[in-house]
């Protein structure tokens, strides 16, 4: 409910209203159950679309004021600015191009040249140190405790400074998205899309692009996940609202009374409610296919929840509170609900010295300097996918030669052995689970 109360503060505001119809407020038809369905309970990707939103709250409500945007007005929104970039690096896209627009609307023109500089400059520093002060505290922390500003996941699925070229790194619902940021900038010509909606389609649009172009040529994993496409999906909720608008408004009188606010409304909210009570029933226990983009298709309940987490709890309940293990995959998940140390050698969740240290030490003598005496893996080659960061080797003899590198470097830190004598458990067998993988805990000698 409070999200709901939040929405509604947002789309009742008179800068709200105006962009999303002048008079009907159709956003909340497309914004709500884009919004709240895109499977994203509990997660930041609420903030991150809160704060994307407030910035272009606040950026509407200065730039079209009669006596033009305050110095006030200004820092705030280079504050927000910085807490939307907080809240997900990558909106530093969408964020560049709004401050961008602002720059651009707000700076006079007919004053010459040098009074327009002055004003740029004076813009661009109201926003750009308000920024500054938000994020810098970050950065100088990452720098004082990694050594680097930035994570060190976004390194290890960076390309540069090769460039590729892959759009299927970017999952359905950000494909769509794509498309619509293609589309937003051609319906500003639409006759009703005033100076508010241009500006906001204009910014969202380019900066998405931006985005995924960043993405497209530029990341060697996937990005699947729909939190990566906050800024997306309410651009193209801002594109359904344009042509909302366009199509009531060019209805026949006799339909007046449907496209009044109050219908349109309430046809939002039992909408809103629809979808979003349909996301909550599907997305409670299971947990979503990467491939999935769309909400449509509906996931079976699983009778015991997570494989992950009943092999976590099994774990917490049949090692001693010291171990320590390696794992091939889903390290998270495993490594919460079991409470014991476990290694991600995909390496998004380690630092750079992770990389480091890993390949200054080898494969044998970073695990046994460290106490990591399990590898919990496949037990056949069903299932023992080759990743960036291990390979597994499966030999005649029942041993397996599994070949750790660091991700960051994409080097082989070498290998370690396992043979059949040292398998501890057989997870199938020892977890009670239906859809528990063909996994084993062995000890590594």
């Amino acid at each position: 409910m409070r999200r709901l109360r939040a929405l509604g503060l947002v789309i009742s505001s008179p800068h709200s209203r105006r962009v999303w119809s002048a008079q009907r407020g159709v956003l909340a038809f497309p914004l709500c159950p884009l919004f709240c369905s895109t499977r994203l309970y509990c997660s930041e990707a609420y903030i991150n679309g809160a704060m994307v939103l407030l910035l272009l709250l606040l950026s509407l409500s200065m730039l079209f004021r009669d006596d033009g945007p305050r110095r006030s007005s200004l820092i705030l929104a280079g504050c927000v600015g910085g807490l939307a970039a907080l809240a997900r690096l990558d909106n530093i896209f969408v964020i560049g191009m709004i401050f961008l627009g602002i720059l651009l609307v707000s700076v006079p023109r007919g004053n010459g040249i040098p009074t327009m500089i002055r004003g740029f400059v004076a813009t661009g520093l109201s926003l750009g140190l308000p920024f500054l002060c938000v994020v810098t505290p970050y950065l100088l922390h990452n720098q004082l405790s990694f050594g680097h500003v930035a994570p060190v996941s976004g390194a290890i699925k960076s390309t540069l400074p090769d460039l590729t070229f892959s759009i299927g790194g970017v999952s359905k619902l950000g494909q769509v998205c794509f498309l619509a940021a293609l589309v937003g900038p051609f319906l500003c010509c639409f006759r009703r899309c005033d100076a508010h909606k241009r500006f906001v389609l204009l910014a969202l649009s380019a900066g998405f692009i931006l985005h995924t172009l960043q993405v497209t040529l530029m990341t060697s994993h996937h990005t699947g996940w729909p939190w990566y496409y906050v800024s997306g999906v309410i651009n193209l909720a801002m594109l359904l609202c344009v042509v909302t608008d366009q199509i009531l408004s060019r209805l026949p009188r006799c339909f007046a009374r449907l496209t009044a606010p109050a219908p349109i409304l309430i046809s939002a909210l039992a909408l809103s409610i629809g979808v979003t009570s349909y996301a909550v029933a599907r997305y409670r226990t299971p947990a979503p296919p990467i491939e999935l983009g769309s909400f449509i298709e509906r996931l079976p309940q699983p009778p015991a929840g997570r494989w992950q987490e009943a092999l976590g709890l099994w774990l917490s309940d049949n090692l001693p509170p010291e171990s320590r293990i390696i794992i091939y995959d889903w390290p998270g998940i495993i490594a919460y609900t079991s409470e014991r140390g476990v290694l991600a050698p995909d390496g998004l969740i380690n630092d750079y010295q992770y990389n480091d240290d890993l390949l200054k030490e080898g494969t044998s003598g970073y695990l046994k300097a460290r106490q990591i005496t399990y590898w919990l893996g496949p037990t056949s080659p069903g299932i023992a996918s080759d990743q960036d960061w291990y390979n597994i080797e499966f030999l005649d003899d029942d041993t397996q030669r599994i070949e750790i590198f660091a991700p960051l470097y994409d080097e082989s830190a070498g290998t370690f052995r396992i043979v059949s004598t040292n398998r501890v458990a057989n997870l199938r067998d020892s977890v009670a689970h239906p859809d528990m993988p063909d996994l084993s805990r062995w000890r590594i000698d």
